[in-house]
């Protein structure tokens, strides 16, 4: 993408924002009714992909959301619906492993659903009635491999930016890209000088203003640097 272009897009998203900020409350999508955009996408992606469809619920608070049937193994499906600024894309591991205990009394697997929803004209405000593009990348494995803290501080990393890492898990040139614009737009700031400084950097303790994806991009190619830890 060229530098007018990054412009124009950067000048579009910023009226798409401004614009959702004006909605009225009222026409916003409820908590449900999000799930349920989600859970109908995920719904046909299963039939669609050969799976049997044996249980199913738009219920917000059960989980998992499907049962699912293929070449003889059964999976337990979660699905997790919101902003597609990337926040989507990642599950709580707490309620990962309530469903991955319970799978396993049933020799279930358990899928991991992610639907990011972006609002056409509002951005990551999700209005009522709008046209939508939707974020779905396919399920994926959920495989819990520790229970140690540090491993699965370890584990959520991995989770939040494996989707910046290309088959060789080495982050994508669009990643590295996107990176080096941004240091190079805000290289006054606290945290380029902490980056040059090679000090550790946790990014809630700043109270700067940042977006998730860029946060993301900055812990893909600083690991051992860059953490967002509430």
């Amino acid at each position: 993408m060229s530098e007018n272009n990054d412009d124009l897009y950067r000048k579009f998203a910023e009226a798409e924002r401004r614009a959702g900020q004006n909605i009225d409350p009222k026409n916003l999508m409820t908590k449900e009714e999000i799930h349920e955009f989600g859970i109908d996408v995920i719904y046909k992606y299963a039939k669609q992909e050969g799976y049997e469809v044996i249980n199913g619920s738009t219920d917000i608070n059960q989980h998992p959301q499907f049962v699912l049937r293929k070449n003889g193994q059964i999976f337990f499906v979660m699905v997790k619906t919101g902003p597609g600024d990337g926040t989507h894309l990642t599950y709580d591991k707490d309620l990962a492993m309530q469903v991955f205990n319970n799978a396993k009394q049933h020799n279930a697997k358990v899928l991991f659903a992610g639907v990011g929803l972006y609002c056409v004209g509002f951005g990551f405000t999700l209005v009522r009635n709008q046209g939508y593009k939707v974020d779905f990348r396919g399920f994926e494995d959920v495989e819990l491999v520790s229970l140690k803290p540090e491993e699965l501080l370890g584990l959520d990393q991995y989770k939040r930016i494996k989707w910046n890492l290309d088959e060789n898990k080495k982050p994508k040139p669009e990643v590295i890209a996107s990176v080096k614009r941004w240091v190079a737009e805000n290289e006054n700031s606290i945290i380029v000088k902490k980056l040059k400084n090679k000090e550790v950097v946790n990014i809630p303790e700043l109270n700067v203003n940042i977006d998730y994806q860029t946060v993301t991009d900055l812990m893909t190619l600083f690991p051992n640097q860059i953490y967002d830890i509430e």
